[in-house]
């Protein structure tokens, strides 16, 4: 069976395993945002810049430079730095912000704000106003991070002295203070009531609130992440995942291994190149799924297999999958479905004594947001749909690569050679929506194809990208974008 490899350059916050797009997993649904939208950005040869398509419709803005770097909550704002300048991209287009010298950008959980970086200055973008506040401490130094409260009312940032040293500051209501000596900044909470900072030389983490800090944890790794209002924080000790909550000391989840939590897809990246900060737009990370990634090898390959947990909200874990090639989970977490040698089975996300195997013989599969539909292509190269209690039909006897859009039908590529057909299925109606397909993406709100590359008049290997909101009536978007498509 063929693989198709692609590298593209696109917003997304949600973690994307092998052809499944992970959902969102809550005991309370309604403290976690789902993410719904996406704006991509491709760049386009021909033209010598890079367009941008918000949830299939292309916008008219056309920015003269590639993008450096992207920044995006919920996929409906998004930062861009081009070059050195600084962009808002949205629906209605491309805005400049900043003309140059931006070094690093972050987007608040509510849209509404855009802190960014220059040499010395920070500055902060606010899009009611349009207005750009410009905050410079009297310390002379480098700004290097940057953090912003929940509700936008406080924000953080570090400076780095020509002597190496780092300390911490906060911009509140029109005034700016300092926090912390020797200190990096990662996050700050509404009012700069606490805030969390880094101290390099050993990289402890520690929790701070007026003149008392309390250290979390030492030797933590460069990239963490939070809940909604920051009492909760992850990171990695050593190759371990630990957590703290209101400041306490870290203790592990599960022992021995590295996590990621399946909760929110809304996520404000936030603090430095040093320490990374994942503020989530959910109340909690816990009482959902978390997963694990590791090398599986035998004398001939070796992939990537997910074991899964659930941890709950007392932060108890109790292991659900092990060994699995890919899994999924339905958008209110109850329903777990995995792909394990070959059997596609079903459980409650609590209760992995349940467990179902509903298909065989499946190379890879896909579920549909409610987790009671499931798509999946055999090793025979047939596409087959079934529910829940293992009742399936054969969709198609010619597939290789198959997604769910966002209205829960089924995308695939049949007949495939260098190129292939594009189908769109529901398990009973079949349309076919394209031919000369190379590969197909799904994001959320828009479902996209590329057609195969050729050489543009400058030499350069570019492909058409055509894209819809739902998989129907697919439109040009993109003519001659570099992406950097490859067949395997």
């Amino acid at each position: 069976m063929k693989k198709l490899f692609r590298h593209i350059a696109f917003a997304a916050a949600a973690a994307t395993l092998a052809v499944l797009m992970l959902t969102s997993c809550a005991a309370k649904p309604e403290t976690v945002r789902r993410r719904e939208h996406t704006i991509a950005y491709f760049y386009a040869d021909e033209e010598d810049g890079t367009r941008f398509v918000a949830d299939g419709a292309p916008l008219d803005s056309l920015l003269s430079d590639e993008i450096r770097d992207y920044y995006t909550c919920d996929g409906t704002v998004s930062a861009a730095i081009a070059g050195t300048g600084l962009y808002r991209v949205s629906k209605d287009g491309a805005v400049m912000v900043h003309p140059a010298g931006v070094t690093r950008a972050l987007v608040s959980l509510d849209d509404r704000y855009i802190v960014y970086l220059t040499a010395t200055t920070l500055h902060i973008y606010d899009d009611n106003t349009g207005a750009v506040t410009d905050v410079k401490p009297d310390e002379e130094g480098s700004m290097v991070s940057a953090a912003i409260s929940p509700d936008g009312s406080a924000v953080g940032f570090s400076i780095k002295s020509s002597e190496g040293k780092y300390s911490a500051y906060a911009y509140v209501n029109g005034e700016c203070r300092k926090l912390s000596d020797d200190a990096y900044l990662v996050a700050i909470a509404d009012g700069a009531e606490f805030w969390y900072f880094a101290r390099i030389k050993d990289a402890a983490l520690y929790r701070a609130s007026g003149s008392r800090e309390k250290k979390i944890a030492d030797d933590v790794s460069q990239k963490m992440e939070f809940n909604r209002d920051l009492t909760e924080v992850t990171f990695d000790v050593n190759g371990e995942t630990r957590y703290s909550v209101n400041g306490s000391a870290a203790k592990p989840i599960v022992k021995g291994r590295s996590l990621y939590t399946t909760k929110a897809q809304c996520v404000s990246k936030q603090g430095g190149d040093l320490v990374e900060a994942s503020v989530m737009d959910c109340g909690t990370m816990f009482g959902c799924a978390f997963y694990s990634a590791r090398e599986s090898s035998d004398e001939s390959s070796s992939v990537t297999v997910y074991d899964v947990w659930y941890v709950n909200g007392a932060k108890k874990a109790k292991e659900l999958v092990e060994g699995a090639y890919a899994f999924g989970l339905s958008d209110d977490g109850s329903t777990l479905s995995c792909l394990i040698d070959k059997l596609l089975y079903v459980m409650d996300v609590r209760d992995r004594e349940g467990a179902k195997a509903i298909a065989r013989n499946v190379y890879s599969f896909n579920t549909t947001r409610d987790g009671g539909k499931f798509y999946g292509i055999k090793y025979d190269g047939s596409l087959f749909v079934c529910d829940r209690e293992g009742a399936a039909s054969t969709v198609s006897k010619d597939a290789v690569y198959s997604m769910v859009t966002p209205d829960g039908r089924c995308m695939y590529l049949g007949e495939y050679e260098k190129t292939g057909n594009l189908y769109v299925t529901d398990g009973k109606e079949t349309n076919k929506a394209a031919t000369g397909v190379v590969h197909i993406d799904v994001f959320p709100g828009m479902c996209v194809y590329y057609t195969a590359p050729y050489d543009n008049e400058n030499g350069v290997k570019v492909c058409d990208v055509y894209a819809s909101p739902t998989g129907d009536d697919f439109a040009l978007v993109v003519k001659g974008a570099a992406v950097g498509i490859k067949n395997n």
